[in-house]
């Protein structure tokens, strides 16, 4: 959270802006000239203003090369098709393409590249909660409830795409964390690496789940939880669009009689330790046209896990989850999108740590964002009817300090939404009514605003099927 505050911080120092109309990254009116039935050779592709960023790195984005024979109309739509994608890569505020004609029918095209603020030393202000909605009604705004510290990010690291994340966080939580990735291994940029180990402790935890809202400890002055993980994760590109990955992680988590007493449970049977060994794979097909906020194109992940893997007595896990994003433009301003996810685990006993359904991270029915739904399987839908407002982009005078911070392109988009959810809790368990095997239903409106850095800020009202009303912040885009 703090990472956005900051950055809109840095843009008050502008003062004095001028305003244009431009896409999130510019359309293709610039290639008007080009005739739709006549056919272009492609003499050469340069890139200018990518000061850190290697060729190599922005060449593997383009399908277009030098040699290729392109019709005009044809040539429009891959020019911006490839300006989306090297838009994608996070590696810069803007993308723009330009063409020279070299001859009768030979072209030169140039991509103009302006690269993102790549270095962060963000101090850490965050809640601990599930989400602000949920520390701001349920906990009483409880101060004590913050993790701070400071997070280090170095993106792009060696000019690679490469992101280099350190973290050493107090407060609700204690951490310290370390994660490094690297895109491509190899020279065909097929293969890649990254690595991370974390440690974290807790005074104070969330033990059980009662009237679909977690039960804490209280505040106690020991340590009562402690985690401990680390991981490889294998990644590899065989097309543009298509990523497969495999993950190896090593968990160990420790509480004391505490919590035990409190839920036998927790980390299961009435165990204090628990060790065990996690793979995953999972195939993501990304066809979307702007990743932080689409408006066009499609997105589908796959993903298999199991925990223990059968060398472990304390863990046994298994699950399979899907999700598949759906973006359709319907004229210049009105545009939808819709969103299918599920998770099915077996088997059906597992540690409460361990149990996740719907109300965790970004897995939840708008309109249940205080409620936690616990289950074996679970699917949502959402779907938004967005109506963009505006769309421009703010060029700060020349004194502003960060040369980065200078162009900002803002969008905002007024929404009309509905949701929908169903938990299977094939425990019955007693705390998780009477959510749980029923129904969730929710709709209402919001509006998105959408800038640079990926930032995306939701503010939503929303009324579901309990006939409960809220109005809820995020900081991500809805699907």
């Amino acid at each position: 959270m703090l990472h956005c505050l900051w950055a809109l911080l840095v843009l008050s120092l502008g003062l004095g802006c001028s305003t244009s109309f431009a896409q999130l990254v510019s359309d293709s009116s610039e290639f008007e000239f080009l005739n739709e039935g006549q056919q272009y050779k492609i003499e050469e592709i340069s890139f200018v203003g990518h000061k850190r960023t290697r060729t190599s790195i922005v060449s593997r984005e383009i399908d277009l090369k030098p040699g290729q024979i392109w019709r005009g109309d044809s040539l429009k739509l891959q020019l911006q098709l490839d300006k989306n994608k090297l838009f994608n890569t996070l590696l810069f505020v803007t993308v723009e393409s330009r063409i020279q004609v070299d001859s009768l029918q030979g072209i030169k095209v140039t991509f103009l590249l302006k690269e993102r603020w790549y270095t962060f030393p963000v101090p850490i202000l965050e809640f601990a909660d599930r989400n602000i909605n949920e520390w701001w009604s349920d906990r009483n705004r409880d101060l004590r409830r913050i993790d701070y510290g400071i997070r280090f990010v170095q993106y792009n690291f060696t000019g690679r795409n490469d992101e280099l994340r350190l973290v050493a966080q107090g407060g609700f939580t204690q951490k310290y964390e370390a994660y490094y990735r690297l895109p491509y291994l190899d020279r065909k940029q097929k293969n890649g690496l990254a690595a991370v180990a974390s440690y974290s402790t807790n005074k104070n935890v969330a033990y059980a789940t009662g009237d679909n809202k977690l039960l804490f400890t209280g505040n106690l002055d020991e340590v009562i939880r402690s985690r401990f993980y680390s991981g490889l994760q294998f990644t590899h590109r065989q097309k543009y669009y298509a990523f497969h990955r495999v993950e190896l992680r090593y968990h160990q988590n420790w509480i004391d009689d505490t919590l035990a007493v409190l839920n036998a449970n927790y980390l299961g049977d009435g165990r204090q330790k628990q060790q065990y060994l996690a793979l995953a794979v999972s195939f993501v097909s990304d066809r979307r046209d702007i990743a932080p906020y689409p408006l066009q194109g499609y997105y589908t992940q796959v993903k298999v896990e199991g925990l223990g893997l059968g060398m472990s007595s304390e863990v046994s896990l298994y699950s399979l989850a899907a999700e598949y994003s759906l973006y359709k433009p319907i004229n210049e301003h009105w545009f939808w999108a819709g969103k299918l996810e599920g998770k099915a685990s077996t088997p059906y006993r597992q540690a409460y740590l361990l149990q996740r359904g719907l109300g965790y991270g970004q897995d939840f029915v708008r309109g249940f964002e205080r409620q936690v739904v616990d289950g074996q399987q679970f699917i949502f839908k959402r779907q938004s009817l967005r109506y963009r407002m505006l769309n421009k982009t703010i060029k700060w005078r020349e004194n502003m300090p960060i040369e980065q911070f200078r162009t900002m392109p803002v969008a905002m988009f007024l929404k009309f939404f509905t949701d929908a959810g169903y938990v299977w809790d094939m425990m019955r368990q007693t705390g998780n009514t009477p959510l749980a095997d029923t129904i969730l239903l929710s709709a209402g409106v919001g509006l998105d605003l959408v800038t640079y850095y990926d930032m995306v800020f939701r503010l939503e009202y929303s009324v579901n099927s309990l006939g409960r009303t809220g109005i809820y912040f995020h900081f991500s885009s809805d699907i």
